[in-house]
């Protein structure tokens, strides 16, 4: 279960509470006339989920609540989220509380509301709860629009059908018509989809790393690849510049080579034994060395505590999803709650009790929320094992400049310090010959520098296959297909006028499509309200049956306001509402709202809110509804608002 709403509580100024539930995984139906309140439900649940404006009307409700809540419920844990209510002349008010817990009980008054997070907090924690990983969607080269990470703020767009959208032919989505929104649908829709691997801010940041690291070594390539491309004649050349400046002697059974590292030896012993001063510039570099080996060190612990936490959570999940097969046993045993002493296959008398089905049950599904969690938390010991991968390579790269700098001062100082003439002579020969030793001897000792360079290149070619664009559009083209095939039996459910024909969702135009024999029919292409509003509701049906099949990280529930407004006005009178077939055709919508949910065969079902003035004399729908909000029934109870009379003076 990603989330679903427990409850809507409002806390009057008055001091009292109000409590409306809500049945998880099921229908709910509040039925009632208009002015109500039914539609600032909506507005109530997007702004405790984070959206930065309170668009509830102004009136009865803004006038008379003092702060709105929502009881939430998650696998395993419940929160509870409360926002004041802005002042008349404010759109919105920074205080915010919320609290999570295993169970929750809700605050009696509003005295009890002490804020503890900011909205950004409130955002990020509700993302982490549902299980919204790290993710970033890269828009392609050459536009202008920055990267853009999916939130809770992006997965409300599937999850809402306000009053006025639910069947406009022109938008699909919630907001849809809001500057950068459709934008921002199209870009997170990926993720939410599962098209766009869960890792891939982690696979982005390897992909930085590596290239970083394939650059340097590239470079190191050419680098030796021009000193060690003069070969023995640059040898030859210094050892002749040797021997004229009297540092060595010919030998001609030893090879230039071997003789130019016997010299630079024996030069640097005596190098050490006048043992010159280099200045305190080297001795500050010497300490910013230090500094740098230690910071390494601590990163590498850093590393390897964090590599031994993912590998006891890889054990953890594989001992526990090997206990989990074992007890998934219990589907298939006779049930034997008669006699826990009885085999409950072949019914011998046993001398130890056997453990009923329902205990099992409970082990298997407390199992399986902690699997849950260990998955959830994978991708961000995998993202923190990255950042310290790089940070190790920065320190790497820093060690290394010191280590030229300290080099380049101390051949400097030692040139100074050389007197003038033949030690002078030989001092430049020297170092020459160091020079010559420590470039090109160090890349043919490092024969593996080619295999490195070859695996880096594989490895970036394997993450940017994961991460290109046309692999993630054959992953939505596929997930698409899938969700197609439900928002055509919803069609046929329906009898929607293009019923015989495939439907499907283009969220390139973020519309839906009807593809007939001649040409594709888009929402915007066919007539009446009745279409328009079916296109709507097979969509959002079919997109969350797809999110609770894959588990994915979106509101288990969608909100609808008012759907049988395209069948008769709102305010029709129950007795005269619409025409014999706008009544079957209401009916038939709800027959399949509630066969869509009680009736899906999934793994998760999925909670759906409907709002409506429709209050159908049918079994089914009656069993439906949460409240009736007719007569003096509303959101807001009606002593709210009747003043108080005056309290009697003095004189009386």
């Amino acid at each position: 279960m990603s989330m679903q709403i427990r409850a809507i509580i409002v806390y009057g100024k008055n001091g009292q509470r109000r409590v409306l539930p809500f049945r998880l995984n099921d229908v709910n139906i509040i039925t009632g006339k208009s002015g109500t309140g039914k539609t600032a439900l909506s507005d109530i649940l997007d702004y405790c989920l984070g959206r930065n404006t309170c668009n509830v009307a102004h009136g009865v409700i803004r006038n008379t609540v003092a702060w709105y809540a929502l009881h939430l419920q998650f696998l395993d844990t419940q929160a509870f989220v409360a926002r004041r209510n802005p002042d008349p002349e404010a759109n919105t008010n920074p205080d915010i509380l919320f609290q999570t817990a295993k169970l929750i009980t809700l605050p009696e008054s509003p005295e009890e509301l002490v804020p503890n997070i900011t909205e950004q907090g409130l955002n990020d924690a509700l993302s982490t709860l549902m299980g919204i990983t790290p993710n970033e969607n890269v828009p392609p080269a050459g536009t202008t629009r920055r990267a853009l990470r999916a939130t809770l703020d992006h997965a409300k767009f599937l999850v809402f059908q306000g009053q006025s959208e639910i069947f406009d032919r022109d938008i699909l989505f919630h907001r849809q018509k809001e500057e950068f929104i459709p934008q921002a649908i199209k870009d997170t829709l990926p993720y939410f989809i599962g098209a766009v691997p869960d890792t891939s801010l982690m696979l982005r940041e390897q992909l930085r790393v590596a290239k970083l690291e394939l650059g340097r070594l590239r470079r190191q390539q050419i680098e030796a690849d021009r000193i060690a491309g003069e070969g023995d004649s640059r040898a030859n050349s210094l050892l002749s510049e040797a021997t004229e400046v009297g540092l060595i002697q010919v030998d001609g059974a030893a090879t230039p080579r071997i003789q130019l590292v016997a010299l630079r030896d024996e030069d640097s012993g005596a190098m050490v034994r006048r043992n010159y001063d280099f200045g305190e510039e080297a001795n500050r570099l010497r300490a910013e060395l230090a500094a740098a080996r230690q910071e390494y060190q601590e990163l590498q612990v850093q590393a390897r505590s964090a590599s031994e936490f993912n590998s006891a959570q890889s054990l953890f999940e594989t001992e526990a999803q090997s206990h989990a097969s074992r007890l998934e046993i219990v589907g298939i045993l006779p049930n034997n709650e008669g006699d826990a002493h009885m085999c409950p296959l072949c019914k011998s008398e046993l001398d130890e009790p056997v453990p009923a089905a329902a205990d099992l049950e409970e082990s298997l599904r407390k199992l399986r929320s902690e699997l849950d969690g260990v998955g959830s938390n994978r991708p961000r010991v995998d993202e923190y094992l990255i950042r310290l991968q790089a940070q190790q390579q920065v320190v790497r790269q820093r060690m290394s400049d010191i280590r030229q700098r300290l080099n380049s001062i101390e051949a400097q100082n030692r040139q100074a310090q050389l007197m003038f003439g033949l030690e002078r002579r030989q001092a430049i020969v020297l170092g020459r010959v160091s020079l010559y030793l420590e470039s090109v001897p160090e890349v043919k000792a490092d024969a593996s520098l080619g295999k490195r360079i070859h695996s880096l290149e594989v490895q970036i070619a394997e993450i940017e296959e994961k991460l290109q664009d046309e692999t993630v559009r054959e992953a939505v083209d596929s997930a698409l297909s899938r969700i197609s095939l439900w928002m055509t039996a919803g069609a046929k459910a329906l009898e929607m006028e293009w019923q015989p024909n495939p439907h499907r969702l283009d969220i390139g135009l973020l519309t839906v499509v009807a593809d007939t024999d001649v040409r594709p029919v888009r929402m915007t292409q066919m007539g009446s309200a009745a279409n328009w509003l079916g296109c709507h509701l097979i969509s959002h049906v079919a997109l969350q049956k797809w999110f609770a099949t894959k588990k994915r990280p979106v509101p288990r529930f969608l909100f609808l306001d008012q759907p049988t407004s395209a069948y008769y006005p709102p305010d029709d009178d129950e007795a005269k509402q619409g025409t014999d077939d706008d009544r079957i055709a209401v009916m038939r919508m709800y027959n399949w709202f509630i066969d869509s949910v009680q009736k899906a065969d999934l793994k998760e079902k999925f909670q759906l809110i409907i709002v409506d003035h429709a209050d159908l004399k049918d079994a089914r729908f009656q069993a439906c509804i949460v409240e009736k909000w007719r007569g003096e029934k509303a959101l807001i109870p009606r002593d709210w608002t009747v003043p108080k009379p005056p309290a009697p003076s003095l004189e009386e």
